[in-house]
């Protein structure tokens, strides 16, 4: 069985712990888009079933929001 890429990305969510590190959450969301942008549309809908992305969205939103 190939590794489950889903899962990959659950754990790499769980584990970042510097979400108040403007440039560390930064490196970390592309890593997140780029992993995302590799999947399967089927795995694609498992991901976005956990909200991951949304999460990662709303905080850039804030850093974005606190650069205007």
């Amino acid at each position: 069985m190939t590794v489950d890429r889903v899962d990959i990305m659950i754990k790499k969510e769980g584990a970042f712990r510097e979400w108040d590190n403007k440039e560390a959450f930064m490196a970390f969301r592309e890593e997140m888009l780029r992993l995302y942008d590799e999947l399967t549309e089927d795995e694609q809908y498992d991901v976005d079933e956990t909200m991951i992305m949304e999460h990662i969205s709303m905080i850039y939103h804030c850093y974005v929001g606190d650069e205007d």
